[in-house]
């Protein structure tokens, strides 16, 4: 198939001349590296390209497949951190994504590993701020299907390791490699779909942050709010209220979307499993703890709203209320909470400091200590099958020392909490130590069960108090 030549990518730096030469071929659009040594772009020269015209998208490559690391949540979160440095380097704007490079012919019994790479990697985008950047993936077409259907989101596809199928995932495609433009060695690309491939162009003074080819006021998401795809993400068609209009718009994971009102209040959007934006159950939020997003003062001890009913699992609260709830506690408390005289730290105990809190201040019954893989046990009996509420252990060493469910592998293991369950898949948060200073303080994500390395103990509705 023929494909417009409208974008390349390279892994040296462009000049004024090399500019040139890439314009003169009617290519209007330079995906450029953060990461990986020589090959990562300084503020020069995203200067250099922005103030010439062209856009400019962003591809963080430390792992190409042969470095020996093994990709999990761990790595992920390494890689995140060190993408955020590199952004703030050269004054990245929010809201520009940036792809993390999958370089090689990942299997498919890889693809749960990249899952937890790509969810690490977002949680230490956002470097604290309001509204962060968004972790998104590059690699071949298995990898594209598997991060879109369970991440959410349209990615960058690569040609390679791809059979000459194009995932219906996939926002930018790099279509062939090795070519010159006058002296600049480069992969061609073409942009997909026009309205959800997000680029940073500059005009003047002001940081573009839009679709391809489309207005600046574009949020970033697959579709905009509203119940529908509208084609181009304008917040003023998409059926939402007037008063959101002139909010700005954050992401707290790959499918939920929060627009940040100027009454302080919050209204949260979730992406449903056909990519459509919905209102998500929570509603609007109370200002002042900010979903995760607090301005660091001390508000208090918020608290879990009460269900309505709470033996209806529909009632029960989401991850995300939750979620706020934990972060505002930790932020006011100095990141610790004390229970049966021991005192957790986010920092130092990570994992079941989260599972220590809720146990504490939501339950009637006794924490039961422990690594994250004794901490479900130790407060009774377990299943294969999460029941919501329901507190989860992963086993040290899971999956062959690779992790699953948020684990790295390591010997302690893993805890979190179960919001929600379905189908076989479940709405998890938890922490870990590098969480300790991030906004959220915790991290939403979903994960497959039954697992061979995960258990569940499924809290009494009557241990519950609210």
């Amino acid at each position: 198939m023929a494909y417009a030549l409208e974008a390349i990518d390279c892994s040296v730096a462009l000049t004024s001349g090399s500019i040139s030469d890439v314009k003169a071929k009617g290519i209007s659009v330079v995906i450029r590296y953060l990461g990986t040594g020589s090959k990562s772009i300084t503020k020069d020269e995203c200067d250099l390209i922005l103030n010439s015209g062209l856009g400019l998208c962003l591809c963080y490559e430390a792992y190409g497949g042969t470095q020996g690391e093994v990709l999990n949540g761990d790595l992920g979160r390494d890689h995140g951190a060190d993408a955020r440095a590199r952004l703030d380097a050269i004054d990245c704007p929010a809201r520009v994504p940036v792809y993390f490079a999958v370089d090689y012919d990942a299997q498919s019994s890889d693809m749960t590993n990249i899952y937890q790479y790509l969810l690490g990697a977002n949680t230490l985008l956002d470097g604290g701020t309001a509204v962060g950047n968004v972790a998104l993936i590059y690699g071949g077409k298995r990898v594209v299907d598997y991060i879109g259907a369970h991440y959410g989101g349209r990615h960058w596809q690569t040609y390679a390791w791809s059979n000459g199928l194009v995932s219906p995932y996939a926002s930018l495609l790099q279509y062939s490699n090795d070519h010159n433009i006058g002296s600049l060695n480069v992969d061609y690309d073409t942009i997909l779909l026009e309205s959800e491939c997000v680029v940073w162009r500059r005009d003047g003074d002001t940081n573009i942050i839009g679709y391809y080819g489309d207005k600046a006021d574009d949020i970033v998401g697959p579709d905009a709010p509203g119940g529908g795809d509208d084609g181009d993400g304008d917040i003023t068609n998409v059926g939402v209220t007037t008063a959101m209009v002139g909010s700005y718009i954050s992401r707290d994971s790959g499918r939920l979307l929060t627009f940040h009102m100027a009454d302080g209040t919050q209204v949260l959007y979730q992406l449903t499993t056909n990519r459509i934006w919905i209102p998500s159950n929570t509603g609007a939020i109370n200002g002042g703890n900010n979903g995760g997003h607090a301005d660091n003062q001390d508000d208090g001890d918020p608290i879990i709203p009460p269900p309505a009913d709470p033996t209806n699992p529909a009632d029960l609260p989401t991850a995300t209320q939750v979620q706020n709830a934990f972060a505002a506690y930790m932020k006011a408390h100095n990141n610790t909470y004390s229970v049966g005289g021991h005192t957790y730290t986010v920092g130092n105990n990570g994992c079941p400091t989260l599972t220590a809190w809720f146990i504490g201040e939501y339950t009637t019954l006794d924490y039961g200590f422990g690594n994250g893989e004794d901490v479900a046990g130790n407060l009774g009996d377990t299943s294969s099958t999460p029941t919501p509420i329901a507190v989860f252990s992963v086993a040290g060493g899971a999956n062959g020392g690779r992790g699953t469910w948020g684990s790295s592998g390591g010997q302690y293991g893993h805890t979190g909490l179960v919001l929600a369950a379905s189908d076989g898949t479940a709405t998890v948060l938890s922490t870990w130590a590098k969480l300790a200073s991030n906004t959220h303080r915790s991290q939403i994500a979903h994960y497959s069960y039954p697992d061979p390395d995960v258990k569940f103990f499924n809290i009494p509705q009557g241990a519950l108090k609210w």
